[in-house]
């Protein structure tokens, strides 16, 4: 066939221009080549690419350009089908208008549409000679290409989607990090864009770690299952210890298996702390608080965001009450007050265990964010040497918490107020064995309750 000599040449003239840009890259410290980030974040040559021949469809820089801007496809992240998009700003700044916008789009509409999980790294610093086209990923408008965009419903998704921030940002790309259920920021990213990322990380391969970990934590939809293999703590808590001495992260020690703790947000003075972990086995979010902790809105905004973690997945949630209150100055702040309002109803609104663990001092009636009555809790439980105040207030506030009598939890499990005095050395065993029964809930129709409240049946 004519011409067929040729085309073979072209193909492996290609794949050898690829090859030799990539080699000859030389990235600043602590980053990575967008290929190199995709190569660390999936199982190795597991990588289906789409699109790595295309090209930018301006004519003065086709033949230019390796690539158009974007590396993306399909690959496995242990084990788990995961569409990939992964920002070169290099090879091609912001390449939206044409073909680099379509890779995009096309890989979250398929992945939207078989239910798989979404990485995205995110990268869109410019270099001075390709100027900022102002088209991102989901523009609509000032574009002759929107009216051939799909619409992406990026909200109805079944499956996680982790955006890594790994330079700078276009703001029309802000809406795959508005949807992310987990955005991490790398080294790189601005000071801006790390202060309202859920996680921090210190360079590119510590942030794509911490993607490629959070994948494996997570569950494929809101009906996996959640059990996880299982490993005792690293570290125990004895039975005649004083709560008082335990800091947040000791607790956390002697609760969650070895190995799978996976913090979220971490307060600075680790009096705070959200995250995924595996409870004898059986995978749960967590929230815990205290000692002598008045919340603000820095804390109440990453437990609202836990909170819509767990009601898209139906997750386990296991709130650890450890002398937190509400700081009294923030409940005169509206904002304040309206992401609390939130919170709650996230809490309450999903159709997943909701667990109470109260080891120092706890409260536990009205919207009490770390397990009040209104939340529809499914176990509360309390150690021996802990404090739980059995007398309603109107807002759980540090000075409410400083006036109580400081009576133990025997008179709040003779008025049913708690469901478990327990010992530390108990603590995992009760609290897992919790979370085997109620994780049974997720699999089942919500119930059906009449005009009283009360529980009649599930539906089919």
């Amino acid at each position: 066939m004519a011409g067929t000599a040729d085309r073979l040449a072209r193909a492996h003239a290609e794949k050898r221009a690829h090859a030799d840009f990539e080699a000859a890259r030389t990235p600043a410290p602590g980053t990575l080549t967008p290929r190199r980030r995709v190569e660390q974040l999936i199982d190795p040559g597991s990588l289906f690419e789409i699109g790595a021949l295309t090209r930018s469809q301006l004519p003065a820089i086709e033949d230019a350009t390796p690539g158009d801007g974007v590396v993306a496809g399909f690959a496995d992240v242990g084990g788990r089908l995961v569409g990939v998009i992964a920002d070169d700003p290099v090879i091609m700044g912001r390449s939206d208008g044409g073909v680099g916008m379509n890779k995009r789009v096309r890989i979250v509409q398929q992945s939207l549409a078989g239910g798989v999980a979404i990485a995205y790294l995110a990268d869109a610093a410019l270099p001075p000679e390709f100027p900022d086209t102002g088209e991102g990923l989901l523009r609509r408008g000032g574009s002759d290409r929107a009216s051939v965009v799909p619409e992406l419903r990026l909200e109805e998704r079944q499956a996680p989607l982790i955006a890594v921030v790994l330079g700078g940002l276009d703001g029309a790309d802000t809406a795959l990090l508005a949807a992310a259920d987990l955005t991490i920021a790398g080294g790189a990213a601005s000071d801006a864009t790390r202060a309202i990322a859920d996680i921090a990380a210190g360079d590119d391969a510590e942030a794509i770690a911490l993607a490629r970990r959070c994948l494996a934590l997570l569950p494929h939809d809101a009906q996996d299952d959640l059990r996880r293999d299982s490993a005792p703590p690293a570290a125990g808590i004895s039975d005649d210890v004083d709560p008082a001495s335990l800091s947040i992260g000791d607790v956390l020690a002697g609760l969650l298996d070895d190995g799978s703790h996976f913090p979220i947000h971490q307060a600075a003075d680790g009096c705070f702390e959200t995250g995924l972990g595996i409870i004898d086995g059986t995978l749960t979010a967590y929230v815990a608080a205290g000692p002598q902790l008045g919340l603000t809105r820095a804390h109440v905004k990453p437990l609202l965001r836990l909170a819509r973690l767990r009601h898209r997945f139906r997750l386990p949630i296991v709130l650890v009450q450890h002398g937190a209150a509400y700081d009294p100055a923030a409940l005169a702040d509206p904002e304040t007050l309206r992401e609390i309002a939130a919170t709650g109803n996230a809490l309450r609104e999903a159709d997943a265990p909701l667990l109470s663990l109260i080891v120092s001092r706890g409260y536990v009636f009205g919207e009490w964010i770390l397990g009040g009555d209104e939340l529809g809790r499914h176990y509360v439980g309390a150690w021996a040497q802990a404090d739980v105040s059995i007398g309603p207030v109107p807002a759980y506030t540090t000075a409410a918490a400083a006036a109580d009598d400081g009576r133990g939890p025997f008179a709040a499990a003779a008025a049913g107020v708690i469901d478990d005095v327990m010992l530390p050395t108990e603590t995992r065993d009760h609290v897992g064995r919790m979370l085997r029964w109620t994780a049974r809930m997720r699999t089942l129709p919500p119930p059906h309750a009449d005009h009283q409240g009360r529980i009649l049946t599930r539906l089919k």
